[in-house]
């Protein structure tokens, strides 16, 4: 069950949304950057890559990934999605779950929330996208 975009888990019947400003409907098909710079915090459920991340990204592929605060342990580059990967995780979620992709006039990311399994506690997966700074 999707509500104004964010996410309650009820019944095993998936849904997705996209959503641009306003809350108007978007497409996460559109092109995203290649080389760039975000800050990226990844929250929800249990797993190892939570926390509050510097990403440095060129020619989509995740070169430096620093913790800036909550994160035990070192970062593993391939854990850190791309603004690419966050609409393929998306996009590829299986049915059942339910998935809230924010995106800016752009329609670059800037939040993904995406419930696996609605009936199920902790398998959730919550990004969220700031700092966005273009590079070229």
């Amino acid at each position: 069950m999707l509500v104004l975009g964010a996410l309650a888990g009820c019944g095993g019947q998936g849904s997705s949304s996209v959503s641009g400003p306003g809350g108007e409907s978007a497409s996460p098909a559109a092109e995203q950057p290649t080389s760039y710079d975000y800050r990226l915090t990844s929250t929800c459920g249990e797993r190892g890559f939570l926390g509050t991340f510097d990403v440095t990204v060129r020619d989509d592929e995740v070169v430096r990934a620093t913790a800036v605060r909550r994160y035990r342990g070192r970062v593993r580059l391939g854990e850190v999605p791309t603004l690419t990967d966050l609409v393929e995780m998306a996009e590829g979620a299986d049915g059942d779950a339910v998935v809230d992709l924010r995106v800016d006039r752009r329609g670059r990311p800037t939040s993904l929330r995406i419930d696996h399994r609605p009936d199920a506690i902790d398998d959730e997966e919550c990004y969220a996208v700031d700092h966005l700074e273009l590079r070229p």
